[in-house]
């Protein structure tokens, strides 16, 4: 299984993209099939969310009425951003291990966590969090499988690609290497699939790339900054001592789960909400810039 995978993705890594060869072909063949099979649905109204890093920070003109003096003082409020930066440019699609560059494809995730944890965020970094809708149902491949006494042949196919599906960008990647995942996406889209559903790198929870970014709809009222909250590594019990004992720690704890970055280097326990920083006008007597 293996050998036929990985003699697939060699081929259209250096041999060519557009035209496949006859064992090539039996291949994708019998994935579309099994896709077929194993294909679920994202009911219409369904909630993902997506996180992006940064906020907007709006001006805040503290403490005088009337027009704003040089020697005035300010602050900055953190906001989310829009629509406009929450989904992808139609004309500026960067690429990804799903679409190639110019196609624009919707990353989203099962809930807040993970999609947080897919920015591989640094610590006391500033992101921006938001719902999104389905418009339709949609029918969507699931990429994974589990591997056990009992897997059978499907299972080791989704397991197979479900991996290269779920490893994360890093810079230093060959952009070569995404040609394999971009191709197959390409082959379910040309079927009628509206996206593909793979496991988290980080979690193991459910992600999803949306093939038309039209088929969900930015909640904006439902966007939030949050901030990462470092932490030096502690073990369980320290981190329980704090979470009863710190504000911060007992608000991240709404994510009820600590996990930890790439680098070992530190904790962090979900997200700190800044203040209530939702897309509304603020009610304190405050005068924006």
């Amino acid at each position: 299984m293996q050998k036929m995978i990985g003699y697939l993705f060699d081929y259209i890594k250096n041999k060519n993209q557009l035209i496949l060869d006859g064992h090539c072909e039996e291949i994708c063949s019998e994935l579309l099939t099994i896709a077929e099979k194993s294909s679920t649905w994202i009911k219409k109204d369904t909630m993902l969310y997506r996180c992006q890093r940064g906020c907007d920070l709006k001006p805040l003109q503290i403490g005088t009425v009337g027009q704003p003096k040089p020697q005035d003082k300010f602050s900055w409020e953190p906001q989310p951003f829009g629509k406009e930066r929450m989904t992808p440019w139609p004309d500026k699609a960067k690429e990804g291990r799903i679409n190639p560059k110019g196609i624009p494809c919707l990353y989203l995730a099962k809930d807040e966590l993970t999609a947080i944890q897919e920015m591989q965020p640094l610590p006391n970094q500033l992101l921006t969090i938001a719902e999104f809708r389905a418009t339709k149902d949609l029918r969507i491949v699931d990429c994974f499988g589990e591997i056990n006494d009992n897997s059978n042949r499907e299972d080791w196919f989704w397991t197979a690609f479900g991996y290269e599906f779920s490893r994360p960008m890093l810079n230093s990647d060959d952009r070569a290497d995404y040609a394999p995942t971009q191709y197959l996406a390409s082959r379910f889209k040309s079927v009628g699939f509206h996206g593909i559903a793979y496991k988290s790198w980080f979690n193991q929870k459910l992600n999803y790339a949306i093939f038309r970014p039209d088929d969900f709809q930015f909640k904006f009222e439902s966007a939030s900054v949050k901030r990462i909250v470092q932490f030096p590594s502690l073990s369980e019990e320290n981190i329980e001592e704090m979470k009863s004992n710190t504000s911060v720690l007992a608000e991240a704890e709404l994510y009820g789960q600590v996990f930890r970055l790439q680098s070992n280097s530190f904790l962090l326990s979900g997200c700190e909400f800044i203040k209530e920083s939702k897309n509304k006008e603020q009610e304190e007597k405050r005068k924006f810039v």
